[in-house]
């Protein structure tokens, strides 16, 4: 495996730079999850172009024009509506980028569904892989870095960074993803340190995933723990996740549940090097009893358990009365309801809510949003703050060109750039390429509210499981034939099924097909003020040319110094992002359905009416601050505690601001909680502010 991006083909000369930028899906007829992008350079016919998944139908030699050049294709995760193509769009030396867990898991999925899907299989495949966790070259002027993403183990998101002259311009492919952590593996952060210009932004929902999985869970836990064979069915990745969750549930409720993952779900938890005292892989196995042990949950691919290891399984355990059959189905069938067992069936697809997609991108602000993993033209999304692009077609469109994003062509025509002035990224480039990008590496054990698990909901049903006197014990010796019956006389058999029909029932991922014609309405131009300058810039343009040097210098001022300026949430505002500091170490975070709470910083009840600044001020501040301090804190004070420091900072703030306007005033003290992760958060906010109430020194970028 290449663990490196030497090989990748160079189809433009050192020193040349993209002029252009657009994008064409892939496959808009089938899942429309692959996109093609495409980077146009001066004095040239051909683009340098990324494909971004290879889904259902997709056939780059059908996207691509003579003059083009394949320089790479990114991968978001190992589901098979992402990656059954691979074989065919990878051709000659293209690199096949993704995250390393990712790439870790190529050779045994491949080799599964080659064998059980009938895919074409190709070593070329596994010789192209480069796995990445840092800034990447792609070709000239074009450098991608992942992002994590939840959804599944392993998956990611990228950041891709192409340069225009002097100018940088950050575009973000959130792939599959999720706000929510996933088996330990960070949600999609919608605090990036970078002003997002452009997102290509997943619409794939799911209403309820937390709460999906938290009702399996307990049916799981709650059947293990009263003595019964178990059986949890589900594809491969979604077991790894399941066997995680429950090694946390054990870990933060108490109980003592043994996890047995079989087959592929078991290959991939040991590939992607999980280990756990409560967690027993069994890759390949001959007697299906010999891996359903009474008070034990046994994870098994496919959801639906007609065929292969998990249809083997249930059927070991099919007429046991008092077993339990938990499955959670993505897609391809109806849950079974026959047999004497307790059976139940999930609809379970891990995507965020379209509450979460409007959080990301009101938390990133972008200036043009393409959306992705939906079927046909739609106008559900216009109403997103960001000129949205959902075409739903495979024709190529331009994004970016000269100088300036470009409007679609149902819009009214925005002038060029002016060149010649105004504020740059590039002119920033080496104090933003310092700051920090999130960590796509799992947690060594999952925590449960970030994973949008209510443990609360769980601790109910186990105590009630404990609590129940009459549940009947399973023993190692019940077999098929001692349990035998009319499945029509069984507590749980098809005839008086508990399960919810409408609240477990199964769902596209994708939106049924629109054949509408006819053009977007036009989008409404009356926009938030973004906080962020770089996608200020790039709104002004798309939106107003307003775009010279007087303008951006005082957005600027506005953005870093007034106390009372974009930084800080307003009503009517966009959500905060997922760095904003303030919750306690008692509150549950906002994460799991969209950006963490906002800081709360107060006085002492006891404190003077005089006060200049009133209790319970709000603070928000956004990733691209978190990021400069997180990365500027000197060395003297990595021993203190963040909470000691956030409240030293208040205090010398209020302190300053007291002493302003009434000099008499002593300062109030100050009481600060405030998580870890996001304490330094607020004492760049205070140096920003002014100067003279800096009181902690910063590093300086060299």
């Amino acid at each position: 495996m290449s663990t490196d991006s030497s090989s990748s083909n160079e189809t433009v000369e050192s020193g040349d730079f993209p002029v252009s930028f657009g994008y064409q899906h892939a496959n808009p007829g089938a899942g429309n999850e692959s996109v093609l992008l495409r980077f146009g350079y001066p004095g040239r016919d051909g683009d340098a172009c990324l494909l971004v998944d290879a889904g259902r139908n997709v056939d780059p030699s059908e996207l691509l024009r003579p003059e083009d050049r394949l320089v790479g294709v990114c991968l978001t995760h190992a589901h098979f509506d992402h990656y059954r193509a691979l074989s065919g769009a990878l051709d000659g030396d293209v690199p096949l980028f993704a995250s390393p867990d990712t790439a870790a898991m190529i050779d045994d999925v491949l080799t599964v569904a080659a064998t059980e899907r009938g895919i074409q299989r190709s070593g070329a495949v596994e010789e192209a892989v480069v796995a990445i966790d840092d800034w990447t070259d792609v070709c000239s002027g074009v450098q991608l870095h992942p992002l994590p993403a939840g959804h599944a183990p392993g998956a990611a998101g990228f950041l891709f960074r192409f340069t225009d002259a002097e100018e940088a311009h950050d575009v973000v492919v959130t792939g599959d993803f999720t706000l929510t952590d996933c088996a330990g593996y960070p949600g999609f952060d919608t605090g990036l340190a970078v002003g997002v210009e452009c997102l290509f932004l997943t619409a794939a929902t799911d209403p309820n995933a937390g709460g999906t999985l938290t009702d399996a869970l307990a049916d799981t836990v709650e059947g293990a723990l009263v003595g019964g064979r178990c059986l949890v069915t589900c594809g491969a990745l979604t077991g790894v996740h399941v066997a995680r969750l429950i090694a946390a549930v054990n870990s933060e409720l108490g109980t003592d549940v043994p996890v047995r993952l079989v087959g592929q779900a078991a290959k991939l938890y040991e590939t992607l090097g999980f280990e756990h005292e409560d967690v027993e892989c069994v890759p390949v196995f001959d007697d299906p009893h010999s891996c359903l042990t009474p008070g034990t949950v046994t994870i098994a691919g496919p959801g639906v358990p007609n065929e292969d290891s998990s249809g083997r399984l249930f059927r070991a355990l099919e007429q046991d009365t008092a077993a339990t059959v938990v499955q959670l189905v993505s897609s391809g069938g109806d849950p079974v309801t026959r047999g004497g067992c307790t059976t139940t069936g999930y609809a379970f697809s891990n995507h965020p809510t379209e509450d979460d997609l409007r959080t990301v991108v009101e938390s990133l602000e972008p200036a043009q949003t393409v959306i992705t993993h939906q079927r046909g033209r739609t106008s559900r999304f216009n109403d997103l703050p960001s000129c949205v692009r959902a075409t739903g077609d495979g024709d190529s469109y331009t994004l970016y060109e000269s100088g300036t994003w470009v409007r679609p062509d149902w819009m009214p025509s925005v002038r060029e750039r002016d060149t010649a002035g105004g504020l740059r990224l590039g002119a920033v480039t080496d104090v933003f390429d310092s700051l920090p990008l999130p960590d796509i590496n799992p947690a060594t054990l999952p925590n449960l509210a970030t994973e949008g698990i209510d443990a609360t909901a769980i601790r109910a049903r186990v105590e009630a499981a404990d609590c129940d006197d009459t549940a009947t014990n399973a023993t190692d010796e019940c077999t098929d034939a001692s349990t035998i019956t009319d499945a029509d006389t069984q507590p749980m058999s098809d005839a008086e099924s508990t399960i919810d029909h409408d609240k477990h029932r199964l769902f596209e991922t994708t939106a049924t097909p629109e054949f509408n014609a006819e053009k977007p309405a036009a989008f409404n131009e009356e926009l938030p003020d973004p906080t962020n300058l770089v996608t200020d810039r790039a709104r002004s343009a798309l939106f107003d040319g307003s775009d010279n040097e007087e303008d951006i210098e005082a957005e600027a001022d506005k953005t870093t110094v007034d106390v009372d300026g974009p930084d800080q949430q307003t009503d009517g505002e966009p959500a905060a992002s997922s760095e904003d500091v303030g919750y306690t170490d008692t509150e549950e975070s906002d994460a799991v359905n969209g950006p963490g709470p906002d800081t709360s910083v107060g006085h002492e009840e006891d404190e003077p009416a005089s006060s200049p600044i009133e209790a319970d001020e709000d603070v928000t501040i956004d990733g691209l601050t978190a990021a400069l301090v997180r990365s500027n804190l000197t060395d003297d004070e990595s021993s203190t505690t963040p909470a000691a420091f956030v409240a030293d900072a208040v205090e010398a703030f209020l302190a300053s601001v007291i002493a302003g306007a009434a000099p008499t005033e002593s300062a109030p003290p100050v009481s600060v909680a405030v998580a870890d992760d996001f304490a330094p958060c607020l004492m760049t906010l205070l140096s920003l502010q002014d100067s003279r109430t800096s009181t902690r020194p910063l590093k300086k970028h060299s």
